[in-house]
């Protein structure tokens, strides 16, 4: 038997199931996220705030002291993480934030939820960045998306369902001292 008979038919076959698994991989890519489902809300043990992850991702929530700024945090990321970007961030603030800082870092008068906010969206460090602090009751909280690939329009985006997933239960009137 002849092994370039048969060499030829195989090649062509294994180029065939390449082409066809590049195709399916590519339309997997683009195929955006998934709805959001209630069953995948994330948030801190004492339920001031959530967000719903997207499916199979991996959240935590972490605490921390001063002089970090944020109490408690939120952080979401693809199970199977490579390199740096893709993170979804929801955390409380400390302090209020120092507006005109911000607004000198490039963030703008907006709204979130209905609500006023200050929003950024550009290029952040190494990454693609839209970002919102807000105001619910007496406590101020940020949202943070992080991604590889700039995104034209955040609210019309596969994202936006989730960032706007965010809830809270606002805490009671506090002193600055207390939330410190």
């Amino acid at each position: 038997m002849n092994r370039d008979a048969i060499r030829g038919p195989l090649i062509k076959l294994l180029v065939a199931l390449a082409a066809v698994a590049a195709i399916g991989f590519y339309i997997y890519l683009n195929a955006g996220l998934p709805d959001p489902r209630e069953q995948d809300r994330v948030g801190p043990l004492t339920g001031e705030f959530s967000i719903i992850k997207p499916r199979d991702w991996d959240s935590s929530v972490a605490y921390a002291v001063p002089p970090f700024p944020y109490p408690v945090y939120i952080e979401i990321m693809p199970a199977k993480r490579v390199g740096k970007g893709l993170k979804l961030f929801a955390g409380r603030m400390r302090n209020a934030p120092d507006v005109a800082k911000f607004k000198a870092n490039g963030m703008y008068d907006a709204t979130f939820q209905g609500q006023p906010a200050l929003v950024f969206s550009g290029i952040g460090k190494q990454e693609f960045v839209w970002q919102a602090i807000f105001q619910r009751g007496s406590a101020w909280y940020e949202i943070a998306l992080h991604v590889n690939t700039i995104i034209d329009d955040v609210p019309h985006s596969d994202w936006w369902p989730y960032i706007e997933s965010f809830k809270c239960n606002p805490l009671p009137p506090t002193t600055a001292e207390s939330i410190k």
